[in-house]
């Protein structure tokens, strides 16, 4: 399987230049893969995980205060290192409820397989959430789902598939493979009241297609992010993919680590600078402290390592 999983992973590259379709499957039994999908909490005031539940009281549950679910990604889990830092930053700054959702198994497929799941392990995740809120009587709008890759394109689908509307979507860095612009069960901008995406592996592991009410293209949103040069040709283009999620992670603890000027998308896909003046009036946040009101497409560039961040607006185009 691993070594199947790794041939599958190498294509993905292939498929992005050549458009050819990837991967065939052996016919697996999908509902036992959906079985083991399961939501686990986290608190800064509890150490140990617990499985989300129905009837389960969560220890160090704290009312009230937002509820952040994370979905990983392809060939993932929830202990995979595009969960990690997220999962620590949240963790830190404390005074929210975390939930991680595992979905491995489906994950760990071909690629064609895990991608052709989405809708249905999307539709899992969401009867886990939605029983809980309703049990607990858990206002929805607490709720904000965040997903990487293959991942993002799930926490879209659980949007749309829950009874009652979550507040907030967040895509990082959206899977771009075996999806069209117009593909029907992919992020987009209806899943919730506010649907934000950070593209930084465009053209090749991730999407450029502004699916979201805003969406945030840093460094251009392509290949190969500030410090990902070397990297990404070792880990096929991995680093910049990841990038996403570090500069999330980022922004949680640091909210004015990313300033961020509307640009046009034909600009940004053309790699040009924005037209107009800029003007610190026009300039928002990207990341967890992004306005729920902001629309349109965003620029910015950040440093090669640790901390990403510029946090000046003058810097922009640094």
């Amino acid at each position: 399987m691993i070594t199947r999983n790794i041939y599958c992973f190498v294509t993905l590259t292939v498929v992005l230049l050549h458009g050819d379709l990837i991967c065939a499957q052996n016919n697996s039994n999908y509902s036992e893969l959906l079985e083991t999908i399961g939501i686990f909490y986290y608190s800064p005031f509890y150490h140990e995980e617990q499985l989300v539940r129905r009837s389960v009281k969560l220890d160090g549950f704290i009312d009230d205060v937002p509820i952040k679910v994370l979905i990983h990604g392809y060939i993932a889990s929830r202990y995979h290192t595009s969960i990690e830092p997220i999962k620590k930053a949240y963790l830190n700054a404390g005074n929210v409820n975390l939930m991680i959702v595992d979905w491995s198994q489906a994950s760990y497929q071909m690629y064609e397989v895990s991608r052709k799941l989405t809708s249905q392990v999307a539709l899992r995740i969401a009867q886990i959430l939605d029983s809980f809120l309703q049990t607990n009587n858990i206002d929805s709008g607490l709720v904000h789902i965040l997903g990487h890759s293959l991942g993002a394109h799930i926490a879209g689908n659980v949007g749309r598939s829950m009874k009652s509307r979550v507040g907030r979507i967040t895509g990082l860095d959206p899977a771009a493979p075996l999806y069209l612009k117009w593909s029907y069960d992919a992020i987009r901008i209806t899943d919730a009241p506010f649907v934000d995406i950070i593209h930084t592996n465009g053209e090749r592991l991730g999407e450029s297609w502004a699916r979201g009410h805003s969406d945030f293209y840093p460094n251009f949103g392509i290949v190969s992010q500030p410090g990902c040069e070397q990297k990404d040709v070792l880990t096929l283009f991995a680093c910049s993919h990841f990038r996403s999620v570090d500069y999330y992670a980022e922004s949680i603890l640091n909210p004015n680590a990313f300033i961020a000027q509307p640009c046009p998308i034909t600009d940004i896909l053309l790699q040009r600078h924005c037209f107009g003046t800029l003007d610190s009036s026009s300039l928002v946040i990207m990341g967890e402290y992004t306005p729920r009101e902001t629309r349109g497409t965003y620029f910015l560039r950040t440093n090669n390592v640790a901390p990403y961040g510029k946090g000046n607006y003058s810097e922009l185009f640094a």
